[in-house]
């Protein structure tokens, strides 16, 4: 008669390989994902003899259990190994960014500040400041004129605005 394995227990194998697993995930991915794979492996192998074996049918379900976990445990190694990967792909090519910009600034300062603008990038006004001071005063000399024929256009909005269309007769 084949011994069998109860619920209770089947359940505290099952979590505690999910909370190895876990820590494993937290360790490193790639380790992770390997170890779930090999426990899904044997737990296949477990489910498959227990349907041909008398001595292995107490472990059909503790098995199945262990697969579930397995999988679960690939999945989540999985998603996070793809995370690591894209975020290593992200420092890489910040650091060529990074690397091309000081390339730029040395050899070519104004298609440097010109990258710089396109881009967004905040430093661009100290870069230019600092690069091209003449520049710099004109470009700022520029932004006060456009500054102040804004602010004279929104007045004049406003005053018309405020003031009647129609005369006032008396």
């Amino acid at each position: 008669m084949p011994q069998r394995v109860s619920a209770a227990t089947s359940l505290t194998i099952a979590i505690s390989v999910f909370a190895a697993l876990s820590l494993l995930i937290a360790y490193t991915a790639k380790l992770a994902i390997c170890v779930a794979a090999l426990l899904g492996l044997v737990a296949s192998a477990s489910i498959v003899k227990s349907f041909g074996g008398a001595a292995w049918r107490g472990y059909r379900y503790p098995s199945a259990l262990l697969l579930i976990v397995a999988g679960i445990g690939v999945n989540v190694s999985w998603m996070l190994l793809g995370r690591i990967q894209r975020e290593e792909e992200e420092v890489v090519r910040l650091r060529a960014k990074v690397t091309r910009f000081q390339e730029m600034r040395k050899s070519d300062p104004a298609s440097y500040l010109s990258e710089l603008r396109s881009s967004g990038d905040e430093r661009w006004e100290a870069e230019f400041r600092t690069l091209d001071p003449k520049g710099y005063e004109t470009f700022i000399a520029e932004r006060r004129r456009s500054e102040e024929a804004q602010r004279k256009a929104q007045l004049a909005a406003t005053l018309d605005e405020l003031l009647p269309q129609t005369p006032i007769s008396c």
